[in-house]
């Protein structure tokens, strides 16, 4: 237990979890609509979170004051974000949503705290955006060049990183509500709320969803949810 707990063992596990998600990610999409497989996924785990936080005597305390900016980062970092992501995973690889994502993230997370005046901006940082659009720029240039990018591939691709970008806006704007609330708190209530806003989404807007809601999955899928 002791070698598993090492940081780079820890490291290399998280890596792994994460880069093997876009896999359950691309399942879901592909057999469950798109925002039931993902609000039914946050709520989930924002309700584990509530359940483990009050199983070691914490207390959730949303004050009204909170309220909207918790609203808010749920809207941009769960529900925009997982809405374009799912539907966006449809058309792309999986490998190739990761690759996106990982590429996108230190970008715009760095645009969004320098406009917010959370960061300053420096030359490191100017050099490591410019690296950051290069990459994005050689993944996608051969191919766009050439006339053989397909439309709805494209489109997938824009997908992904619309849902990156408001995901990273989201990430911005719960920093300073870490001064207010304790993460676990932040964490538990932005889950459960984008959570249901997808579900209500899905059931509103998604054909199928109801139905789906009751079950009939496939081994599959229901595997890709719980992981």
């Amino acid at each position: 237990m002791r070698f598993l707990m090492q940081p780079r063992i820890l490291f290399a596990i998280l890596c792994l979890v994460w880069g093997t998600t876009w896999l359950a990610l691309k399942t879901g999409a592909m057999n469950v609509p798109p925002a039931l497989f993902s609000g039914t996924r946050w709520l989930a785990a924002g309700v584990i979170l509530l359940v483990w936080h009050a199983a070691r005597g914490g207390r959730v305390r949303l004050r009204p004051n909170v309220m909207g900016n918790l609203v808010l980062v749920a809207l941009t970092m769960i529900a925009l974000n997982q809405a374009l992501m799912m539907y966006a995973m449809r058309y792309v690889g999986s490998g190739l949503a990761a690759v996106i994502n990982s590429a996108l993230t230190p970008i715009a997370l760095l645009g969004f705290a320098i406009a917010l005046g959370q960061e300053r901006f420096s030359l490191r940082q100017a050099l490591g955006i410019a690296l950051g659009v290069a990459g994005l720029l050689l993944l996608f240039g051969p191919a766009a060049l050439s006339g053989d990018l397909d439309l709805w591939e494209l489109l997938g691709a824009v997908g992904v990183a619309a849902g990156c970008v408001s995901y990273c806006a989201g990430s911005v704007l719960a920093r300073p509500l870490m001064h207010r609330v304790s993460p676990i708190e932040v964490a538990a209530t932005t889950n459960v709320i984008g959570g249901a806003i997808l579900l209500i989404g899905s059931l509103a807007f998604e054909p199928g969803s109801a139905r789906a809601l009751t079950g009939g999955w496939g081994t599959a899928a229901l595997t890709a949810w719980i992981y």
